[in-house]
């Protein structure tokens, strides 16, 4: 979706009940075809979802941010489905172009990319870059990352991000 199509909410479209059910089912249906066998996912979506505010406000994070988190004002329960299902080791997104941080809730990784191209607006002095995944087969509950930016240098140590509180999990 684009835009909320709730007037009296308006900005950004949430995940719906179609698109969490979808994901949902192909969790499911994984299980199904693969009875016993143990997987993990990476899951990618274009927009924020709210839980990022959450992230960087309470949670040690890596990285940078550079604008304000475009997302949905509201929470449809998208991030709630991916710790039900136990499955998603990380959720990562594209749509605010300077940001590129990532952090851990509740044992899934939140994260940007970055601007990667010249189509859509970045900031200056960030250079455009990918963020690259490192996966190995044999650690379902790991994966690397890093951004490698258009200059071939690579950020595998971005800076980190403590707030001023920081969430207890104990």
């Amino acid at each position: 979706g684009d835009y909320n199509p709730m007037p009296q909410v308006g900005d950004y479209a949430y995940l719906g009940k179609k698109q969490i059910s979808w994901y949902q089912e192909m969790m499911k249906e994984y299980e199904r075809n693969n009875p016993g066998e143990a997987f993990s996912a990476l899951t990618f979506l274009h927009m924020a979802i709210p839980e990022f505010h959450e992230l960087w406000d309470m949670e040690v994070c890596y990285g940078e941010k550079n604008e304000g988190i475009g997302c949905p004002r509201i929470n449809s329960g998208f991030f709630t489905a991916m710790l039900e299902e136990g499955h998603t080791r990380g959720l990562f997104a594209g749509h605010d172009h300077a940001n590129d941080f990532w952090g851990k809730m509740y044992g899934i990784v939140l994260g940007y990319g970055r601007a990667s191209g010249y189509g859509g607006y970045g900031k200056e002095g960030l250079q455009r870059g990918a963020r690259i995944f490192i996966l190995r087969e044999d650690d379902l509950d790991g994966f690397e990352t890093y951004v490698c930016q258009e200059d071939e240098s690579v950020v595998k140590n971005p800076p980190q991000h403590k707030p001023e509180r920081v969430r207890d999990e104990g």
